[in-house]
């Protein structure tokens, strides 16, 4: 019983705990449209399809909100909360508007969340001309540096698209003996993709992008850790199977 208490202790006390968040969002969908063939007569224009295949997943330890879409224009939204941290992703498009989001954040040590967005858009583009769809992006990670912080606290976020010149695939890790580097990264640019149709005919066009991000994504693999209150109950069993035994012994 002696050498049980202190190790049982030693698992019940808190390690040192980091808080990491993350928000990455692409916005603001654009057409550029270039004529290759004036003298066709024809008019250059691009028409929006549809979102044909997308999803918003919101992760939060074992729970999971969110699903799986395939609609003309809608939004599809995931979301959790609890004290231990939080989880949003969204994915939007409508004739006017497209939006991408994902952001989280993991405050309880126990915490481990996953926010995962994607899109499948599709457009009618018109013959002989070139389609140019840009689109902005932005991310913010924040990572607390902690001495002695495990090696599973740390954010994962990678960002890409159809076109994206340079794709973001991000990790920062909580301990400073892992990784020395800043606990804070921003970082903005556009989505740039070019296609050119050469028919007379309107054709079809597809662009996909993703985000995902990951904060504390052990905790997701693992089941969660006693709470202290369970181990103080487990350390009361404990007692009282002991003095059980030393009464039926006498």
């Amino acid at each position: 019983m002696r050498m049980i208490l202190p190790l049982l202790l030693a698992a019940a006390a808190p390690g040192a705990m980091a808080a990491l968040s993350f928000e990455a969002q692409f916005t603001n969908l654009r057409y550029e449209l270039t004529d290759l063939d004036p003298s066709d007569g024809m008019t250059p224009f691009v028409t929006p399809i549809g979102l044909d295949w997308g999803g918003a997943i919101a992760r939060l330890n074992k729970r999971m909100n969110g699903d799986f879409l395939s609609i003309k224009f809608g939004t599809q939204i995931g979301q959790l909360n609890s004290q231990g941290g939080s989880a949003y992703t969204e994915v939007t498009w409508t004739p006017d508007n497209f939006a991408m989001i994902a952001r989280g954040t993991a405050i309880a040590p126990h915490a481990g969340l996953e926010a995962n967005t994607w899109a499948w858009l599709d457009s009618e583009v018109s013959g002989n001309t070139r389609l140019t769809v840009r689109m902005d992006y932005s991310v913010n990670i924040h990572v607390d540096k902690v001495a002695g912080a495990p090696e599973g606290d740390f954010v994962y976020l990678d960002m890409d698209g159809s076109g994206m010149d340079r794709p973001i695939s991000k990790i920062i890790r909580s301990n400073p003996a892992l990784d020395p580097n800043s606990g804070e990264f921003q970082a903005q640019g556009h989505v740039n993709f070019v296609y050119e149709n050469h028919f007379n005919s309107s054709q079809p066009f597809s662009h996909s992008m993703h985000i995902i991000g990951r904060a504390r994504p052990q905790a997701l693999m693992v089941p969660e850790p006693a709470t202290p209150a369970m181990m103080l109950a487990g350390l009361g069993m404990v007692g009282w199977l002991a003095r059980h035994r030393k009464s039926n012994k006498a």
